[in-house]
């Protein structure tokens, strides 16, 4: 198949798992990065763990973020690319910075998340990523260290 066809129908099942049916849209996602590691196009099958990632959090459902989230990231470090690892990484802080018991961790995953999208140089990704930072830093009354991070 086609990559561009394989990229159209893989944004297609991730409007499905975010607006429909999340199960059923990730089921869709799961088949699709199946498909495309049947192909030996392992690289790409980044985007689709970390639109798993996306669906479940967007869902309220941190279980399976956490799961898929670190299935994404031992996904990408067992192929050695990092594309979408600064989202998956930013998805698992999120979800962690909910509870005090993992906000170290938490605030790691932030500053990691930041470090690999400064690294593939998207403008985008250090911007999502240092925003849920500073929120974060917000939400614990760091406000002068959210301001440091947003001005950097």
């Amino acid at each position: 198949m086609d990559e561009a066809i394989k990229t159209s129908r893989l944004k297609t099942q991730v409007a499905n798992a975010v607006l429909h049916d999340v199960d059923a849209g990730v089921k869709e996602l799961l088949e699709g990065i199946a498909e495309w590691n049947s192909t030996g196009l392992v690289v790409t099958t980044g985007l689709g763990y970390s639109m798993v990632t996306h669906a479940y959090f967007q869902a309220g459902r941190w279980e399976e973020t956490l799961k898929y989230a670190q299935i994404g990231i031992e996904h990408i470090a067992s192929c050695e690319e990092k594309h979408f690892l600064s989202e998956i990484l930013r998805y698992k802080a999120e979800v962690l910075a909910m509870d005090n018991s993992t906000a170290d961790e938490a605030e790691s995953l932030f500053k990691e998340s930041i470090e690999v999208a400064k690294e593939q140089g998207s403008i985008a990704l250090i911007e999502r990523a240092n925003n849920s930072y500073a929120s974060y830093l917000q939400r614990i009354e760091k406000g002068q260290d959210a301001e440091k991070i947003l001005n950097a």
